[in-house]
């Protein structure tokens, strides 16, 4: 199997043996390479050749003078004079060079002429084109991406620089250049915003942006630390590496130059590329391998497949030895032995060289067919496919339906995908062959399988989808040779890419556990357990009592058929309890639960959920936050909780409590109760006899069709009673109390009332306070009640008795009959014949527009005084006790001779 397989540490040659190797570069040479090691400590440059056949020899170098030369990048550029290594960073004045000779020797350090100052230039490549040698640089103190034009007179002129995002002065941390078709391309990856942007080269040079990825778009990384582009199978691919994230992205580049992310891997304990800052990608053959490295002391070896997909092959630990501590630098070349791998350290000396075994050969087979003697890598189609691998070191690739792989001789690497099928491998060796099931979302740890020991072999299962392995010797492969390193490698997040897991039960009573991928579970029939873990998991329970759990992410639940209990636990669910007396409890997240058939339960919980019960008598708690909830036909039960919420309670006569917040509750069709409770609320009847009850706070209620019972209860609140016979009882508070059509009874309560009867023959009682009551239409009643009240009863043969208080009363329009009662009280009659009544204990009452022959006056006493006063009549009953009757009387006589036949006593 491809690997690592020799390594070794150089410290002999230019460079004093305790230098540190912090850059390299190699150049081709004929059929080898010259190998360029930059040392930041020993202040030079070490030469060395590597021959085709791996083997190195020392060729001397060149003094850099002082340590503040150092290059953050070298680049190897063609020049009027002849190759050069260019190298600029954070640490140079300028574009310094060495030119190269024909043998690969090194000349003196010299700066490009005309070159703009580069001090925060990060990372840079060159392009020959029709316009002339380019190069592009990735700024980071400037911020974005720099173009730069060699000229013939040998300079290099600053031509533009082009931001990363549209009006950002974001630096770029790194570039790669990639050229298809003769258009080449520049990637840049920002610092701050995560993003990677791909630029088109114009034929001047300059660039113009055509896409960009962010983790708003799908990259999901944080603090990218390198990039490069490789091919693979005919494609292209830009790969990402992030610290932050501790990841490597694959990014495929296809002919419509827009960026798609088609794998994401992160780093584990059996890997080394923790917060990763170095890549390197090589071809050989038709293989293509990736080279990465982090900060934890060590180098990891990957495959890239023609999909994009990245296969761990190998890693190599630091050890005594080898300078591999704080890799600083990173190249490879391939040999007619393998890959050579060269690594410099930031903390370690000396340059350590690892050899890569690549087997006997690199051929690629083709889907379901064998393969041949080399190392070959086979991938089955969407079918089910036999695979063949032969002699050599093969990768064989499952694909969806069930495959059957024969590795052959060699050590063989077989790659499994979820397809949620019986796959079969025939000859597997546990000393020389590998597996890898980091392809199935989800699967992070050994843990999460299943095995199943078999006198030939061992049985993996992962869900519904299952692995039957036979050993090469037809004997018991043991579970516990199986481990993270041999058997995962890599760990793959949940991306859109891949496949969603499905997890199928039978028609018995099946458990089933998901990954962290999104998953999806198909219970079926029977008494189902189902957790979904993490993951945007959808979930059907099926027929039976089903026991459903989300868990963390934003999931979809059906409870289908039977009585089931759903939670759907952390992020912003959808539940459907479907038919069947079900419990939803949303949790955490905002959630949307429907009932369906059935008297349902549903708790949304924290945050703004949307419930709806839908048929049966169901009940429904919202919980905190701002909720929307409907209980649908049946006679519901509703609590808003705590928030703003809105609730409509359907058909049949419901129930709705709003609890905390400015909640606006509708009862719709039914028989209903509604409770606003505290806050401010809105309510509404709706059709059908509804009692409505404000709570604490400032409400507002609406009775809607038929009788309704309206009651504000504590604060100043508002009430209408719509079409019917309703009942209004504002109580505590400043309430306005509008009964609107029918035959209505409102009472004020305490508190300074406004009060409307409306249409129909209305009962009003003001209570205490000071109330202004308004009759309307119809032969109401109306009660001041205690308080200085105003009372009108406007159209229709009213009764209305101020009672208490210094009131004042008018009749309106209609026979009316008007008393005071007790205080000092201003009554008018209006145009038609009206009564007043008049005790002799009422107090100091007044009638502003009697009118002689139409109007009467009722007394209950003959034991008064008359006397006119000012033009008006007084009759006074002593101790306070009068009835002053306003008009142009001249003298008590005329006065009595006027009054005699108005006046009618009880």
């Amino acid at each position: 199997m491809v690997g690592f397989s020799r390594a070794v540490t150089i410290s002999d040659g230019y460079l004093p043996a305790e230098s540190c190797i912090t850059s390299i570069e190699l150049q081709q040479n004929g059929s080898g390479f010259d190998l360029y090691c930059f040392s930041r400590d020993g202040l030079g440059i070490a030469m060395s050749e590597l021959s085709a056949d791996g083997s190195l020899r020392d060729r001397g170098g060149q003094s850099l003078g002082t340590a503040g030369q150092m290059p953050e990048d070298i680049l190897l550029l063609n020049t009027q004079n002849g190759s050069a290594l260019v190298y600029s960073g954070s640490y140079t004045t300028g574009f310094s060079y060495h030119s190269i000779s024909g043998n690969g020797a090194l000349g003196g350090r010299a700066v490009l002429n005309g070159a703009a100052a580069p001090g925060a230039l990060r990372a840079f490549e060159s392009v020959e084109t029709s316009a002339g040698t380019l190069v592009y640089g990735a700024l980071d103190g400037m911020g974005g991406v720099g173009v730069w034009r060699l000229s013939g007179s040998n300079r290099l002129d600053l031509i533009e620089t082009m931001p990363l995002l549209p009006g950002s002065a974001e630096a770029a941390r790194d570039l790669a250049l990639w050229q298809t078709g003769g258009q080449s391309w520049v990637l840049a990856a920002g610092t701050h915003s995560n993003a990677l942007t791909l630029y088109r080269a114009r034929p001047d040079g300059r660039l113009e942006v055509q896409d960009s990825l962010m983790p708003a778009t799908g990259l999901a990384v944080s603090d990218p630390s390198a990039l490069v582009v490789a091919e693979s199978g005919g494609s292209s691919y830009a790969l990402l590496a992030s610290a932050g994230t501790h990841s490597i992205t694959v990014i495929a580049l296809n002919a419509d130059q827009e960026l798609a992310v088609v794998d994401h891997v992160l780093d584990t304990r059996d890997t080394r590329f923790e917060a990763p800052h170095l890549l390197e990608t090589i071809t050989v053959g038709a293989r293509t391998y990736v080279l990465a490295a982090g900060r934890d002391d060590g180098l990891s070896l990957l495959s890239l497949l023609p999909d994009g997909t990245l296969i761990h092959l190998d890693t190599i630990v630091d050890e005594e030895g080898l300078s591999l501590q704080n890799i600083a630098t990173l190249k490879a070349a391939a040999t007619t032995t393998g890959i050579a791998v060269f690594v410099g350290s930031a903390t370690e000396p000396g340059l350590t060289r690892i050899d890569i075994d690549l087997g006997t050969g690199a051929a690629v087979g083709q889907m379901g067919q064998s393969g041949s003697a080399g190392d070959d890598l086979l991938q089955s189609g969407a079918r089910e496919d036999n695979l063949s691998g032969g002699d050599g070191n093969d990768i064989l690739i499952d694909g969806a339906g069930e495959d059957t792989l024969w590795g052959g001789d060699g050590a063989d690497l077989f790659v499994l995908h979820w397809d949620d099928a019986r796959d079969r491998i025939m000859d597997f060796d546990p000393n020389e062959d590998k597996i890898d099931l980091s392809a199935i979302p989800g699967l992070y740890d050994v843990s999460q399988l299943s095995f199943r020991e078999m006198p030939n072999g061992i049985r993996i299962t992962y869900g519904s989808d299952r692995l039957d392995i036979r050993s090469v010797d037809d004997t018991t492969i043991r579970a516990e040779s199986f481990t993270n390193a041999n058997l995962i490698g890599i760990n793959r997040p949940p991306s859109g890419r891949l496949d969603e897991p499905v997890f199928r039960g039978g028609s018995s009573s099946d458990r089933l556990t998901g990954t962290l991928r999104a998953d999806r579970f198909e219970a079926g029939n029977g008494a189902d357990t189902v957790t979904g873990s993490d993951g945007n998991d959808t979930i059907f329970g099926g027929a039976g009592f089903d026991v459903l759990s989300g868990n963390a992410g934003h999931d979809r639940i059906f409870g289908e058929d039977g009585n089931d209990l759903i939670l759907a636990g952390f992020g912003n669910d959808f539940i459907g309890g479907g038919a069947g007396n079900d419990v939803l409890r949303g949790w955490d997240g905002a959630d949307t639960a429907f009932g369906g058939d059935g008297n349902d339960v549903i708790w949304g919980e924290n945050q703004n959920d949307r419930l709806f019960g839908e048929a049966g008598a169901d009940s429904l708690y919202a919980g905190a936050g701002n909720d929307v909830v409907g209980g649908g036909t049946g006679r519901d039960l509703i609590y808003g909780g705590s928030g703003d919420d809105l609730a409509y309670g359907g058909g049949d006569g419901d129930r709705i409590f709003g609890l905390d917040g400015r909640d606006t509750l509708f009862g719709e069709d039914g028989d209903d109760i509604v409770h606003g409770q505290f806050g401010h609320d809105l309510i509404g009847g709706g059709n059908g006899a509804d009692s409505l009850y404000g709570g604490v706070g400032d409400d507002t209620l609406y009775g809607g069709n038929q009788n309704d019972l309206l009651t504000g209860w504590e604060g100043q609140d508002r009430l209408y009673g719509g079409l019917g016979n309703d009942v209004l009882l504002a109580e505590a508070g400043d309430d306005f109390a509008f009964g609107e059509a029918g035959d209505d009874r409102i009472f004020g309560g305490a508190g300074r009332d406004v009060i409307g009867g409306g249409a129909g023959n209305d009962r009003i009682d003001g209570g205490a306070g000071t109330d202004l009551g308004y009759g309307g239409t119809g032969n109401d009643t109306m009660l001041g009640g205690d308080g200085a009240d105003t009372l009108f009863g406007e159209g229709g043969n009213d009764t209305v008795l101020g009672q208490f208080g210094n009131d004042v009363i008018g009749g309106g329009a209609g026979n009316d009959l008007l008393h005071g009662g007790f205080g000092s009280d201003t009554l008018y009659g209006g145009p038609d014949a009206d009564r007043f009544l008049f005790n002799p204990t009422d107090g100091a009452d007044v009638i502003g527009d009697f009118q002689n022959d139409i109007d009467t006056i009722l007394l209950s006493s003959r034991a008064y005084t008359l006397s006119v006063r000012n033009g008006d009549a007084v009759l006074d009953y002593g101790n306070g006790n009068r009835l002053v009757i306003e008009g142009d009387f001249t003298s008590a006589g005329a006065a009595n001779a006027i009054l005699s036949n108005d006046l009618d006593f009880l």
